[in-house]
């Protein structure tokens, strides 16, 4: 028995991942915020800590491939510096032994320390899910905006068309609303202006709608539905109706 739960314990410890821990010292401020996000999640400290770093750390290396590296780690390093407060604490945080190396050597690379780095993903990450959060539309809101855009049909189409400014070329504002052509920023304000709706919900609403479409309506053996993988773009849209050099340079101007 004894041995049998020895030889339990072996193989979990086996295939449980290795951690490190790495010693931060950042303000006070880093580590109330991932604390309060943790309650919010019903998650632990250190399991959001681990994830909002390994997130900061994938966001620079993704964008690192196509910025300057070093500008990055100036503009992430604003971001811990723009915490409130000047107290700072010292305090632990376990990573994967696999990212804990990747971050070492890029630490070490560029001049951090790994404690720098740490801190500094982990702002990141908390800045970019903050403004996520502010850029969401309430759920109240989009309902409101599935009902208001569902609503558009017939002759409301047409008469949207003509609000909005598009005129009597209704084809372009079905597409919109089922979010298989793109909305222009100044369409999507008249667009919200217009059925009273959330700019913010109406966005996420055709986003939506452009995935539902995207969705193969049947299967077959022998014809393969064609998918779009992004809405079709104003610009193509506007010049696949074939209109006069007039009327094809005013619909563009939407977009400018």
């Amino acid at each position: 028995m004894h041995s049998e739960s020895r030889h339990r314990a072996s193989e979990t410890s086996r295939t449980k991942e290795r951690q490190d821990t790495i010693g931060v010292s950042s303000k006070r401020a880093l580590q109330v915020a991932v604390g309060e996000l943790a309650d919010i999640r019903g998650d632990s400290v250190a399991a959001v800590a681990r994830e909002l770093v390994a997130d900061g750390f994938e966001e620079f290396e993704k964008r690192s491939r196509c910025e300057s590296p070093t500008k990055l780690l100036l503009n992430y390093e604003s971001r811990l510096s723009a915490l409130d407060g000047d107290d700072t604490v010292q305090w632990m945080v376990r990573l994967s032994r696999r990212l804990s190396i990747r971050l070492k050597l890029t630490a070490k690379e560029y001049g951090k320390s790994s404690s720098q780095l740490v801190a500094m993903c982990m702002a990141d990450s908390l800045s970019r899910q903050q403004r996520l959060a502010e850029s969401a539309a309430t759920e109240t809101e989009l309902v409101l905006a599935r009902a208001a855009v569902a609503a558009v049909k017939g002759p409301k189409v047409r008469r949207l068309a003509v609000e909005v400014g598009i005129g009597s070329y209704a084809p372009l504002v079905s597409g919109m609303l089922a979010g298989t052509i793109e909305t222009p920023p100044k369409l999507l304000d008249a667009i919200s202006a217009s059925l009273d709706v959330s700019r913010i919900a109406l966005k996420q609403v055709l986003a939506e709608s452009f995935e539902e479409s995207a969705v193969p309506a049947f299967k077959s053996e022998h014809v393969k539905p064609h998918v779009h993988l992004e809405p079709q773009k104003w610009e193509d849209a506007v010049r696949s109706l074939a209109l006069s050099d007039d009327e094809t340079t005013r619909l563009m101007k939407f977009k400018d």
